[in-house]
């Protein structure tokens, strides 16, 4: 099931790539610190999500 059918239901993959884009940029600066803190505000945001839609990770489209 495509992500545009669940409306504003869906995490928002974007913001997730984003944030997980530049945790993988500090950890290559060696800002390791930095990095699990956008690691972690990204699952956070994308648990949440889940969460409020009473939805778990196999519900989701996201693959491999």
């Amino acid at each position: 099931q495509s992500n545009k059918n669940h409306g504003n239901r869906a995490p928002d993959w974007q913001s997730f790539e984003a944030a997980r884009t530049e945790a993988a940029a500090l950890a290559e600066k060696s800002d390791f610190a930095g990095a699990v803190r956008q690691y972690s505000a990204a699952i956070r945001k994308i648990m949440k999500k889940f969460r409020e839609n009473g939805r778990t990770t196999e519900d989701s489209s996201v693959s491999g």
